[in-house]
């Protein structure tokens, strides 16, 4: 008995010994990683991210499992640019709203990735627990504007310029992009003049007030502004791009070719940009060039039988008769009642002179409403030219009483007068 009581009266003041001493270590050892977190936090605000990340990375060797240390090394790769180690440090802190810096950090990083719906989510649970950054609601408004949520993005941006950030240069950019998305062009205008004012020196500003330009059908205003933000960065390609199409807008078919062929690469699907190369090549007969465009939209849509249309006329320009043929043969299986198609064929055939099938298409595209006065014109001609002098001036006769093309009328009533009786 005398031992037990021995035993418990030396144990006692162990244990409390032990206690003070780890809640003093602990103490010591918060106090030093605070120190550390303190000046990681001063190196990061002048930028010395890389330094910055030793700091935090002392600090958590310091203090064990450290949270503010591990968001710290995170936010340091954020502004290196290294979304991957950002994203690796964030990793089982916690869940959403937990830590709200860690939030705001990962949310960032979805943003940069085009994650917009995830981003909006750890964003907005940042802005809800703490207020961190006065830019926050920005990048939660153009999510919005990347999500197609047009309305709340425009009630967010212009709650940031008239009260938060007045010259915040991107957020003019943005509400210029979404009331142009609403075709609402007046306001559109004013905020891409905003932010060019306000960040005349970053290409995208110009580029978005070229846009909205554009959109107003000002094509001249466009290409001047397009071209300032490619003087500021001459590889911005998505103005380039946007030139391109205006210049072939303007009728300036070889300076839009020449912008879109700098601008599409080889892996492009880019459809509007491509299509509009493509008819820079018609527009040029660029013969080549211009089929393998078409088979490179052909990748993209192999049901694009506008395709087909382009294609059949280019061969027809080129005197390529039998493969225009072929395209409108396949063209006239799809669209049985399109007269115009038959027109085309008739075209085609009378070229080659295979008279029969010219004077079938041409028959088939001069009857019913829709039937033209020039196919009907045409199958009279064809008419002629094999022979069958009664029935060409029969519809000769037709047309110099029903149409109301004056060409047409007076180029029937020579033929009747030379070769009719």
């Amino acid at each position: 008995m005398i031992k037990r009581q021995t035993r418990i009266k030396y144990v006692r003041p162990t244990l409390l010994l032990l206690t003070i001493f780890l809640s003093a270590t602990a103490f010591v050892l918060g106090q030093k990683s605070d120190a550390i977190l303190q000046y990681a936090a001063e190196l990061m605000a002048q930028g010395e991210y890389e330094l910055a990340i030793q700091q935090y990375e002392l600090a958590e060797d310091v203090d064990h499992g450290n949270v503010h240390a591990k968001i710290g090394i995170a936010e340091a790769y954020y502004f290196l640019e290294n979304f991957e180690e950002t994203l690796n440090h964030l990793e089982g802190i916690g869940p959403i709203g937990r830590y709200p810096k860690a939030d705001y950090v990962k949310g960032l990083v979805l943003f940069k990735l085009e994650s917009y719906d995830e981003a909006r989510t750890l964003l907005g649970s940042a802005l809800i627990k703490e207020v961190i950054d006065d830019k926050l609601p920005y990048y939660l408004a153009v999510c919005h504007y990347k999500k197609g949520n047009l309305d709340e993005a425009i009630d967010q941006l212009k709650s940031l310029v008239q009260d938060t950030v007045p010259n915040h240069a991107y957020s003019h950019f943005y509400l210029g992009q979404a009331y142009l998305e609403k075709d609402t062009l007046e306001l559109a205008l004013h905020y891409a003049k905003r932010a060019t004012e306000l960040a005349e020196t970053t290409p995208r500003m110009w580029r978005g007030l070229a846009d909205v330009e554009f959109s107003m059908e000002n094509v001249d205003a466009a290409i001047m502004y397009y071209g300032k933000a490619l003087r500021l960065n001459p590889d911005y390609d998505e103005a380039r791009l946007r030139r391109g199409i205006a210049y072939f807008q303007n009728g300036t078919y070889a300076l839009a070719k020449s912008d879109l062929e700098r601008a599409i690469d080889l892996n492009s699907r880019d459809e509007l940009a491509l299509n509009t190369l493509l008819d820079c090549y018609y527009a040029l007969n660029e013969y080549e060039k211009f089929l393998i465009t078409v088979d490179r939209l052909f990748e993209l849509d192999p049901g694009a039988s506008e395709l087909l249309f382009k294609r059949g006329y280019m061969h027809f320009a080129n005197e390529q008769f039998e493969s225009a043929i072929d395209d409108f043969e396949i063209l006239a299986d799809l669209y049985p009642e399109d007269n115009s198609i038959q027109h085309e064929l008739g075209n085609c055939y009378s070229r080659i002179k295979d008279y029969p099938n010219a004077i079938y298409h041409y028959q088939l595209a001069s009857q019913g409403d829709r039937g033209s006065d020039i196919s009907r014109y045409n199958l009279a001609v064809t008419y002629f030219e094999s022979d069958r002098l009664p029935e060409a001036c029969e519809m000769w006769k037709f047309l110099i009483g029903n149409t109301k093309d004056q060409s047409i009328k007076s180029n029937c009533e020579t033929f009747n007068n030379n070769y009719c009786r």
